[in-house]
């Protein structure tokens, strides 16, 4: 009797499998989403946690209305193909290579929803990206995507002085 090779009982290595997703603009049914999901993570971060969560709230969603009332802002989504409602994340970046917030939702983490949406707005990871915000997406990705954060950059654009 010949020994049988250990090789036949290996089976093919599966490409990993990757959630189907469409980046498109936002529509006006997103920006609660938008809001709520950035204002909830800026609650639940140091230092915030320990100062009154209506004043966070308050101070947050002007810095949010500013960010995204800027005609330079850019804001795209990540969702469903066939169901453009289902929310994946979104990304908000501005003039240059500035990111100002990235979200994914939780359940659909680690399907690298959050790096397409990067890709859809930064040629490459090379050069630094410069984030105004420090959201869980951030700090996990600070090295792999060259990522600066810089919050100073968050006084200029409220005072309307950002320049890029």
């Amino acid at each position: 009797m010949q020994p049988q090779s250990c090789l036949a009982e290996v089976s093919p290595r599966e490409e990993p499998f990757e959630l189907a997703a469409r980046i498109r603009e936002p529509v006006h049914d997103d920006q609660r989403l938008i809001k709520g999901a950035w204002i909830a993570e800026v609650l639940s971060t140091d230092p915030w946690t320990a100062v009154d969560k209506n004043w966070v709230a308050s101070a947050q969603t002007l810095v949010i209305d500013t960010i995204v009332g800027d005609p330079t802002t850019t804001v795209r989504v990540s969702c469903q193909p066939e169901h453009p409602d289902q929310i994946y994340g979104y990304v908000v970046t501005g003039r240059g290579r500035v990111l100002h917030w990235i979200y994914v939702k939780p359940k659909f983490r680690r399907e690298r929803i959050a790096h397409r949406l990067l890709l859809d707005q930064f040629d490459d990871f090379i050069d630094p990206i410069t984030t105004t915000g420090s959201s869980r997406v951030v700090r996990y990705y600070e090295k792999r995507w060259n990522l600066r954060y810089r919050s100073h950059i968050l006084c200029e654009i409220v005072r309307g002085q950002y320049r890029g």
